[in-house]
């Protein structure tokens, strides 16, 4: 029988020994990579909706637009609460002639009116409930106007370096564009934002009753439950009280002429 060298078993095992080691290094990195791969993918799910308005006073002929803009919509690092990218306006905008907000009641000590509303990229367990829904207040001052609601969707990415995230605009999905529709609290109307035949809606225009200076929408991504028609309320006391506090304010202000004209 002839006998087996040494050396040769020696290499034969170091060999079979660094395969081995090979392949479970490869078993043990593949969850991250499909981890990794799974955040990009999160973080491709970001989103926002740029709302705006435009009032047509048909006695003087003047067309009012709004200054600031409403935006909704979803970031990695948003909660479905207060956050940081939650800003709210420098004053209040109830007696504006034309404005769009979202106003939150049930934020606590943070309620109130507010530019943006960004929501978490966090999936809801019970699949037929995976949508979401804003409320964005038009306001107006000028009676019986025409108002135009106007929106732009946005994809987003992000990257986080030096820990700073930085934010690039990009187009956003039409799998998510068709998830998004505007409802009427007024008339019950449903805007699809891509219609049935592939077009894309980008505006609404309505008449803004005599006797009143605001109207609510709702935004939903997702599926519309019939709960979603419903008025969400509150949002003609609120006006009438930040109406109130600023005819206070403005009675406690000193007279014009008190201090002087500012230096230039």
């Amino acid at each position: 029988m002839k006998k087996l060298n040494l050396k040769r078993l020696i290499a034969l095992a170091t060999a079979v020994t660094l395969v081995t080691l090979s392949g479970l290094a490869i078993s043990k990195g593949k969850p991250a990579e499909d981890k990794a791969d799974k955040n990009l993918n999160q973080l491709k799910k970001q989103w926002y909706l740029s709302n705006s308005v435009s009032v047509y006073d048909d006695v003087t002929g003047n067309t009012y637009k709004s200054i600031n803009r409403a935006v909704l919509g979803k970031l990695a690092e948003s909660s479905d609460g207060y956050d940081k990218h939650d800003i709210r306006p420098y004053a209040s905008m109830a007696n504006s002639k034309a404005a769009v907000l979202f106003i939150q009641e049930n934020w606590g000590e943070h309620s109130g009116e507010f530019h943006s509303d960004y929501r978490g990229l966090k999936k809801r367990r019970d699949r037929s409930a995976q949508s979401d829904s804003w409320v964005i207040t038009v306001v107006s001052i000028v009676p019986g106007a025409e108002v135009t609601l106007k929106w732009n969707a946005v994809g987003l990415t992000s990257n986080k370096k030096g820990g700073i995230i930085r934010y690039k605009d990009g187009v956003l999905p039409e799998k998510i564009l068709k998830k998004l529709h505007l409802i009427d609290q007024e008339t019950k109307d449903e805007i699809e934002v891509v219609s049935d035949d592939g077009q894309l809606n980008s505006s609404y225009t309505f008449t803004m009753d005599s006797d009143k200076t605001s109207r609510q929408f709702r935004w939903v991504y997702g599926n519309v439950n019939a709960s979603d028609f419903n008025s969400a309320g509150g949002v003609k006391q609120f006006i009438a009280k930040q109406k109130a506090e600023l005819k206070r304010k403005a009675r406690k202000a000193p007279p014009s002429d008190k201090f002087g004209l500012p230096p230039v």
